[in-house]
């Protein structure tokens, strides 16, 4: 036989064993399956980690709708969103559907801190 023949066998068998072998390993070894953990909801949740950490901090613009209506705005719609500020619009009480309003919300709260509140 030459070299090369017996160079080719050699890694065949090499190749042929280290196959094998993680898997007699692997058997002997217990199974560990991952669990869902469960909320007081009941739904799952894998728990895997949030790409935008810094939003969830932030007010979004339905979060800021929804503290304006609270606040007593009535027809409360989204005007302009910024990177520091939103600006909800909508009416304020008065006669003939109240008189036109707005809310400016802080973008990097976490509550909707309101920065401005006026009329047109």
């Amino acid at each position: 036989m030459s070299n090369k023949s017996i160079t080719f066998a050699l890694v065949a068998a090499v190749l042929a064993l280290a196959a094998i072998a993680p898997g007699a390993a692997s058997a002997a070894e217990p199974q560990i399956a991952a669990k869902a953990q469960y909320h007081s909801n009941g739904h799952n949740d894998w728990r895997r980690p949030h790409r935008d950490w810094d939003r969830r901090h932030a007010c979004s613009p339905r979060e800021a709708v929804i503290k304006a209506r609270r606040m007593g705005l009535r027809h409360a719609r989204v005007a302009r969103v910024g990177h520091r500020a939103i600006v909800v619009a909508g009416r304020d009480w008065g006669r003939y559907g109240g008189y036109r309003a707005r809310i400016v919300f802080a973008r990097n709260s976490r509550h909707c801190a309101v920065v401005g509140r006026g009329g047109y």
